[in-house]
């Protein structure tokens, strides 16, 4: 699935997403970014969305590393929030 494709399924905003980046093919996705590959998509989870997720525990906001799935070949980060670490590249 294009990077587009799956940001208009979830109906998200794009608006800082460079128009090129929108024909790039997501080759998988990761909750952790420990564990992101190249062409990944990295969903930073926060607390809040792995309880909904039926996820038991207590769980570090993946928000805080986003940077870190970037270095590690992400093509893009779902976040609920803007962090330092997006940016429009």
């Amino acid at each position: 699935m294009k990077l587009g494709e799956a940001a208009a399924l979830m109906g998200a905003d794009a608006t800082s997403i460079n128009a090129e980046m929108f024909d790039k093919q997501i080759r998988d996705y990761s909750i952790d970014s420990r564990s992101v590959g190249a062409g990944e998509l990295f969903f930073a989870l926060s607390q809040q969305d792995y309880a909904r997720a039926g996820f038991n525990g207590e769980f570090v906001d993946a928000h805080r590393f986003i940077g870190d799935a970037f270095a590690r070949g992400a093509i893009a980060a779902v976040a609920r929030r803007i962090t330092s670490a997006i940016s429009k590249t």
